[in-house]
C-alpha cells in the first residue's frame, strides 16, 4: 500500500480464480481533504503482481467528542496522560493514533479498558523549535477493535 497509516491492510487475501485477489481494506484518514492511494495484490511464492487498485479517499473533519487545551513549553519533550473512560458494559480493547505523530506520539497505541472504567492514554508531546509561541490542533482517534466505537479528540496545544 502506498499509504499504510491510513489504509489497513490484511496480512493475506484469498485468492478468487474469476477476480484474482479478493480482500478487505480499512480506510482511516488522518487528515482531511482528497488523497489517492494505490494497493498493490502480490502473490507471497511467486512475487507475481495479482492486481492492483487506486483508491480515492476524500475525508471531512471528524466530529469532535472533546477538546483540551494544554500548555507547553518549547524546546521541551513534555509526557501527559490523557484520561478516556470506557462507557460500555463489557471491557473492549481500543486503538489510538495521532494525526500528527511529529507533534504528538501515542505512547499507549493499544489499550484494554475495562467495563464503565476510566484508563490513560499516555502521550508524548515533541519538542517544538519555535523560539516564540506557538499554536497546534492536533486530532488524537480512539477506535475500538471491532470500529464499532470511533471518537475523535482534539488537542489545542499552546508552546510558550
Amino acid at each position: 500500500c502506498s499509504s499504510p497509516e491510513v489504509v489497513d491492510m490484511p496480512p493475506s487475501a484469498e485468492l478468487d480464480p474469476r477476480y484474482g485477489a479478493r480482500f478487505t481494506v480499512v480506510v482511516s484518514p488522518l487528515q482531511t481533504g482528497t488523497r489517492a492511494c494505490r494497493l498493490h495484490a502480490v502473490d507471497p511464492a511467486t512475487k507475481r503482481h495479482i492486481g492492483a487498485v487506486l483508491l480515492l479517499i476524500v475525508a471531512d473533519a471528524p466530529e469532535v467528542k472533546k477538546a483540551y487545551e494544554i500548555l507547553l513549553p518549547v524546546l521541551t519533550s513534555v509526557p501527559k496522560r490523557l484520561a478516556f473512560r470506557n462507557e460500555a458494559t463489557q471491557p473492549i480493547r481500543y486503538k489510538v493514533r495521532s494525526a500528527d505523530p511529529g507533534i504528538v506520539s501515542v505512547r499507549t497505541p493499544e489499550l484494554m479498558a475495562p467495563a464503565l472504567e476510566t484508563i490513560h492514554i499516555e502521550l508524548l508531546f515533541q519538542p517544538c523549535p519555535a523560539t516564540l509561541s506557538f499554536k497546534a490542533d492536533v486530532l488524537l482517534f480512539i477506535t475500538s477493535e471491532d470500529r464499532a466505537i470511533q471518537e475523535t479528540r482534539l488537542l489545542q496545544l499552546t508552546y510558550t
